[in-house]
């Protein structure tokens, strides 16, 4: 692999940063959700990787209701 040199910046291929990465694999987990006030449903996912590389996810959906710290 050749490596350009600017100053004393290298450029980093893909495969650099795949290792480096795989180097300091953490856990780590991703969630996502979404509303929207003039809809009565909302959604929810996640993704979770663990450090041995095994990945779990899921979802889910409902009916949204009142939170009582919301009433005002």
């Amino acid at each position: 692999m050749q490596r350009m040199t600017i100053g004393n910046a290298k450029e980093r291929s893909h495969s650099d940063d795949q290792e480096e990465m795989n180097r300091l694999h953490k856990s780590r987990c991703q969630v996502d959700a979404s509303w929207a006030t003039n809809q009565s449903t909302f959604g929810v996912g996640f993704v979770m990787e663990l450090e041995d590389g095994s990945m779990f996810s899921g979802s889910l959906g409902g009916n949204k209701s009142s939170l009582p710290c919301m009433w005002r």
